[in-house]
């Protein structure tokens, strides 16, 4: 298991020779990473809880799959990804949304002032119905490189594109968020209000 870090890669060596027990460490270091790389798509708690636990049970089934040339968390997100476009391919109605609002209501700073949680609460509608209004081809890549911290290259991987294709569809969906909110949203907004 070439780049997969050393904690990860023991501890699927040990569920794979019979340790299954030790997947649990897996779950309890992945757990919120998934969650929140699912509720991103699926803007529901319960049904990202859900997905989120199935991500888990097909990553255990999957596991002698896992080849390490990539790392762990990235190879997990590939299942997740694979895993919440199958869920919106099952009812087209329930593709990625962004109502209501107050999904990520909880995750937003409590160190900030009311004026600045108002304001702040006012870009993120903005970022939402920006990030709304972007073609999937744009917004995936660009969730998943600023929210996710995946590199080009794994990103290009999850979605068999190169990376340099990658690097071009995060570039155009930031102009695009930039253009659609006036530049009143910064990618710190993004990288900040979100995790």
């Amino acid at each position: 298991m070439r780049n997969a870090t050393a904690a990860d890669g023991e501890i699927v060596a040990a569920v794979l020779a019979g340790e299954s027990e030790r997947f649990g460490e897996i779950v309890a270091r992945h757990r919120d990473r998934v969650y929140r790389f699912v509720l991103l798509k699926v803007q529901d708690r319960t049904v990202a809880e859900d997905l989120a636990q199935d991500t888990f049970v097909e990553a255990y089934r999957s596991l002698a799959r896992f080849d390490g040339r990539s790392r762990f968390s990235t190879w997990l997100c590939g299942i997740a990804l694979n895993i919440t476009r199958n869920y919106g391919n099952r009812a087209p109605e329930r593709k990625y949304r962004f109502d209501p609002a107050t999904v990520m209501d909880g995750m937003a700073s409590s160190a900030l002032s009311p004026l600045e949680e108002t304001l702040r609460a006012e870009q993120m509608a903005m970022l939402r119905r920006a990030l709304g209004a972007l073609t999937a081809d744009l917004r995936e890549p660009l969730l998943m490189v600023t929210l996710e911290e995946l590199s080009y290259e794994e990103v290009g991987r999850l979605l068999g594109i190169p990376a340099g294709t990658v690097k071009s569809r995060v570039f155009r969906a930031r102009r695009e968020l930039r253009t659609a909110t006036g530049s009143a949203v910064t990618d710190s907004v993004m990288t900040d209000s979100w995790t």
